[in-house]
């Protein structure tokens, strides 16, 4: 399997992921957005992707507002918004399943998203930020979770030159 490795500047360090397969194409990102990777193949209303994000975290800020956040960004995108789940029990890791309809077209689309934040920290610890992954799919987005693991577990840190 050739896996494509790409390093994404921002934040306090250069990051690097690694797409889990030969399925997954990087395309340009939204305007924000640090990476943006779509499933190839063709699909009835719309390709799984996988978004990362990255924000500064003010003093005292934590994930679960992080987590809010993206939450009222899904709320705005879509009708019938609904927190399945999360889980912060982590220490600098929060993991949240959102449901929401799209309207695509003159048709309802049922979405499911998986998001994973992590908390990164500079290496004087002065600064924190949000890293936030986000799967989004339409109908079994369960068949795309183990792909999706795998691109988080391949993120790395790269220090800045």
């Amino acid at each position: 399997m050739d896996n494509q490795s790409t390093t994404h500047p921002g934040g306090p360090e250069y990051l690097e992921f690694e797409l889990p397969n030969d399925q997954w194409r990087e395309v340009t990102p939204p305007p924000g957005a640090r990476l943006f990777a779509m499933r190839v193949g063709a699909f009835p209303t719309f390709a799984p992707s996988i978004l990362v994000g990255a924000a500064e975290l003010a003093p005292g800020a934590t994930l679960v507002q992080a987590a809010d956040l993206m939450l009222a960004e899904s709320q705005a995108m879509g009708k019938d918004t609904r927190l399945v789940k999360r889980d912060d029990s982590a220490p600098d890791r929060l993991m949240q399943a959102i449901s929401l309809t799209v309207i695509l077209g003159d048709r309802d689309v049922e979405v499911g998203q998986f998001q994973t934040l992590m908390e990164l920290r500079e290496r004087t610890g002065e600064r924190r930020w949000a890293l936030a992954f986000t799967l989004a799919a339409a109908a079994e987005i369960g068949g795309y979770l183990a792909d999706y693991q795998a691109f988080i577990g391949s993120a790395r840190g790269v220090p800045k030159a």
